[in-house]
């Protein structure tokens, strides 16, 4: 069965994929998934899978996207760290770990990385079932703070 439209604007849907071979966790923020990522078992499933996953890198092995977490929460530190705590988590179990950018509008597909471990390995991943996005699905993904790791 898959999510009814108004349960995707009122829920926050952790869903994942693999975009151009790199593993990716996105938090929908009430948006509007992809038509392939819409039937709840699989996705539950999936969750489920990410969720019972080890850690495969420290609290120090992660880089938080300072540039655009200070911008939204300059002035609210408290507001700051209880944003990236699940953000961190993905992160730490090898995905790069990316939330909506365009919260006022459910079916813009912008995201952006909130954090990412400093090293990609997508191998250890790939037991998860994480699927490939169909390209006709694939979300416009602001990759650039990738440029960190290299």
């Amino acid at each position: 069965m898959n999510y009814s439209e108004d349960y995707m604007l009122t829920h926050d849907i952790d869903w994942f994929c693999i975009v151009n071979g790199i593993y990716v966790h996105l938090a929908s923020a009430g948006g509007i998934l992809p038509l392939s990522f819409r039937n709840r078992d699989i996705l539950r499933e999936l969750q489920h899978n990410v969720a019972v996953a080890p850690y495969l890198f420290a609290e120090e092995d992660v880089i938080d996207n300072d540039a655009f977490i200070n911008q939204r929460f300059s002035s609210n530190p408290k507001g700051r760290e209880s944003y990236v705590v699940s953000f961190r988590d993905m992160a730490r179990k090898g995905f790069i770990s990316m939330d909506r950018t365009n919260l006022l509008e459910p079916n813009d597909n912008r995201y952006h990385i909130v954090c990412m471990p400093k090293k990609l390995d997508e191998r250890s991943l790939q037991g998860l079932g994480i699927p490939v996005i169909p390209i006709e699905e694939k979300p416009e993904l602001d990759l650039q703070p990738l440029r960190l790791l290299e």
